[in-house]
């Protein structure tokens, strides 16, 4: 049977009074209890989902099986990529905006926006949390401090940059003007190579354990490989008309690839590249998740479409607002988070 949930109330706020129930045992798991650290795996198998919902401009958290909204934040104009520390703090690419969002989910409250000079686009984490990395489409990389808000350097790439994704020490950039992937070192933030690629790539996707990253070629209904050291594309995968966004599976198994403008998925086996399922989403999709039992997509008109793994079959439709784009899965460990399902995170 597949759930269907209502509308959403705008601003930070609970949904329902179930809601609010819901809501008090997850963050009171978040926060360590004082002389302490929150109990390692308190939260294993109840991870919290997060969504943008672009026309709403808001961030949306999800959660219990099956997962509900349980907060919204007002996010600014036209919330668009995310990305989530391994402290707890979602940043959010305002897309109509020259802002990020800022909310931290174990202190749920209005959301800081913070300047960052440009239109962002994308959004990553480095693995410690110290940094977020703001990509925007105009070619502006900046680096800022999430705890603060300070912004550290920026640099200037070639216009039509799009996603971006964290590979050891260096940040892998798509453009969508030319088949090219930059290498940006990380700590320097300086450009240190370019990668041919056979056509211009959209998303790309750490393969965990794997030392790949893969590539979606939008133009084509296919993906490059891309081996991580030595920088060359080892092999072409098919993948429906448009590839969009993709995410791997924690193990790095399975990767889930959406379609531009059709209302499907398509659920790859990541060594051999062969199709495995085709999931009918209802709606033209964004980004993906994958964890644990669950896949998660965004599809349209509002809504994130919840997955089972196992059946390949759609168990949940949740509002989220209108225009949902990017999603994600928070899940704690401790007084840290774990992200396998984040874009761009190798493990």
């Amino acid at each position: 049977m597949v759930h269907d949930s209502g509308e959403l109330h705008r601003g930070w706020t609970t949904v329902t009074r179930r809601s609010l129930f819901l809501l008090l045992p997850v963050l009171f798991l978040l926060l360590p209890a004082p002389g302490r650290s929150a109990p390692a795996g308190s939260q294993e198998g109840r991870p919290l989902v997060i969504a943008t919902a672009e026309a709403s401009g808001q961030i949306v958290v999800l959660a219990g099986d099956p997962v509900r909204p349980i907060a919204v934040a007002r996010a600014g104009t036209r919330a668009h990529n995310l990305t989530v520390t391994p402290q707890g703090t979602v940043v959010v690419a305002n897309q109509g905006a020259t802002d990020v969002a800022l909310v931290s989910v174990s202190a749920p409250g209005r959301a800081h926006r913070v300047g960052v000079g440009a239109r962002p686009h994308d959004v990553a984490s480095s693995e410690d949390g110290r940094r977020v990395y703001v990509l925007s489409e105009e070619g502006a990389l900046v680096e800022l401090d999430p705890a603060t808000g300070v912004m550290g350097t920026r640099l200037q790439l070639r216009r039509a940059a799009h996603n971006l994704a964290v590979v050891g020490g260096e940040l892998w950039i798509t453009n969508t003007a030319v088949g090219e992937v930059y290498v940006v070192d990380a700590r320097r933030m300086e450009l240190t190579g370019r990668i041919r690629l056979p056509m211009p790539g959209h998303d790309l996707a750490v393969r965990p354990e794997g030392g790949e990253v893969w590539v979606t070629l939008w133009p084509a209904g296919e993906m490059v490989v891309v081996d991580a050291r030595s920088r060359r594309v080892i092999r072409t995968v098919p993948a429906g008309r448009r590839p969009q966004h993709l995410a791997f599976d924690p193990e790095g198994g399975e990767v889930w690839v959406t379609d531009t403008g059709v209302p499907r998925a398509y659920v790859l086996d990541a060594s051999t590249g062969r199709t495995m399922a085709t999931v009918d989403l209802g709606g033209a999709s964004h980004h993906v998740a994958v964890g644990g039992r669950r896949a998660y997509l965004t599809a349209a008109p509002a809504y994130v479409v919840v997955v089972d793994r196992t059946t390949r079959r759609v168990v949940q439709r949740v509002r989220v607002g209108n225009a949902p784009h990017d999603v994600s899965i928070y899940e704690p460990t401790g007084d840290r988070v774990t992200l396998p399902l984040k874009r761009g995170h190798p493990r």
